[in-house]
């Protein structure tokens, strides 16, 4: 989703047939239900780990994350320019 929003962000606007966004929706919300099922458990059992450290990981990933989805699109474009 961060590549399209970098690359085209007039994507991001649903338009009919809505059926498409309907599944991309779903499937995020299923990536996230089994992230947060697969972490429920270890979270409960470990006490000692600080909150804001779970956040700035979360933090730190979402980064990376916007990192490698602008480098995706600027060697896209690159390539483009050179074809």
């Amino acid at each position: 989703m961060t590549v399209v929003l970098f690359h085209h962000p007039g994507a991001l606007i649903p338009r009919p047939p809505y059926i498409a966004w309907l599944f991309t929706v779903a499937a995020v919300g299923a990536f996230g239900m089994v992230l947060a099922l697969g972490l429920e458990d270890a979270w409960a059992e470990d006490d000692e780990v600080d909150h804001r450290e779970r956040w700035k990981a979360g933090i730190l990933a979402y980064f990376a994350g916007v990192v490698a989805s602008l480098t995706f699109v600027a060697t896209v474009a690159l390539i483009d320019r050179f074809d």
